[in-house]
């Protein structure tokens, strides 16, 4: 009986001691993640949460139909993630998240389902994407967050660095930055999480704590924030460098940022576009409307154009969006993403036909 009870006192003291020295592996859980890729109605593929379950009980709330960018996916250091996905498109898919490994990058034939597994061991926020073709939908953001709950400093009128919570932010803003566009999601401070399209006039009030979480798929691209700036991530506490525009590398990066809105220049409609003026003009391009919280106005941010909106053979009340995918194939330089069910009526891939107020995305798939 005195032996069965040391060896109790034992245990209970080994995993005491382990939870104090690595709080982070005592307190990592498991998400079981369940996707299945759908096919919207302009012909762009997207990501759909079906079901996300965590041995932590915490989720965010998502929403029900498939989305550009993807459901995004919170975590922290240390959690792991098994992926279970469904393709219900009629091309083959697959999902992978450079900078996390994945434990299987195998292909899913239309109406097949495969699992991938991801372990988070370091923080930030990485894309998840379909190998084959991730320009053209398939993306969405994984972010990896610190155990002890703190994110990005943010940077104050009097320049002062104050340091932050995640419990602190008023909202979050997912953007990436792909082909011509920017695709944007919101998540709220309970996590509650909106599509924004493409191209959304993003809304604060003034001294809203926001933090970006700025991605790019394929070629890199310039982001810019007009009136605001932030910390540049690895700089010194001590001596931070102080910026308001990064450079994304070409294939998968991010860049992760916390605002104050409105500090130092007050309410206002500022812009936030790639700083490389062809792809300004070409249509990445989008605003953020700052306004004071005793105004009377409306800081909800506006939706884009959706793949979902009115365009040919689809009704709708929202603005639509199409897409053309620019390749160098013969006699398909420009090509709609549904022209194999528009040329039965249309007799070419290569023309759409969209009422006035929605938009059109090129991409170099």
């Amino acid at each position: 009986m005195r032996s069965n009870t040391f060896i109790q006192f034992a245990a209970t003291l080994v995993a005491f001691v382990a939870a104090c020295l690595f709080p982070a592996w005592s307190m990592a859980a498991t998400h079981n993640v369940v996707l299945s890729a759908e096919t919207l109605p302009n012909g762009q593929p997207a990501y759909k949460l079906l079901s996300h379950t965590s041995s932590n009980g915490t989720v965010p709330g998502y929403a029900t139909e498939a989305t550009i960018p993807g459901p995004t996916l919170f975590i922290k250091t240390g959690d792991k993630i098994n992926v279970q996905l469904t393709n219900n498109t009629q091309s083959p898919v697959s999902f992978t998240a450079p900078g996390l490994s994945t434990g299987n990058s195998a292909l899913a034939a239309p109406g097949q389902t495969k699992s991938y597994r991801l372990n988070a061991r370091k923080a930030g926020t990485f894309a998840y994407h379909d190998e084959k073709a991730p320009m053209l939908g398939l993306f969405g953001a994984i972010v990896v967050d610190e155990s002890n709950g703190h994110v990005q400093s943010y940077v104050d009128g009097d320049g002062t660095i104050v340091s932050t919570k995640r419990s602190q932010l008023s909202k979050e803003f997912v953007l990436f930055m792909v082909g011509s566009t920017f695709w944007g999601a919101e998540i709220s401070r309970n996590g509650n999480q909106q599509p924004l399209w493409a191209n959304p006039d993003l809304g604060a009030y003034q001294d809203d704590l926001l933090r970006f979480h700025v991605l790019a798929v394929g070629p890199g691209h310039t982001f810019h924030l007009h009136a605001h700036r932030w910390i540049e991530p690895g700089s010194s506490q001590k001596a931070p460098h102080i910026i308001d525009t990064h450079i994304l590398d070409d294939l998968n990066n991010s860049h992760v940022f916390t605002i104050k809105a409105g500090t130092g220049v007050g309410p206002g409609v500022w812009q936030l576009h790639c700083h490389l003026i062809s792809h300004m003009q070409s249509g990445m391009n989008s605003r953020i409307h700052v306004v004071a919280r005793d105004s009377g106005q409306s800081a909800d941010s506006i939706v884009g154009a959706s793949p979902s909106g009115a365009i040919f053979n689809n009704d709708s009340d929202q603005p639509g969006l199409v897409t053309f995918i620019v390749s160098d194939e013969p006699a398909g330089w420009f090509r709609s993403a549904r022209g194999d069910a528009l040329s039965p009526v249309t007799h070419t891939k290569s023309l759409e036909i969209i009422p006035p107020g929605s938009s059109v995305h090129f991409v170099m798939s």
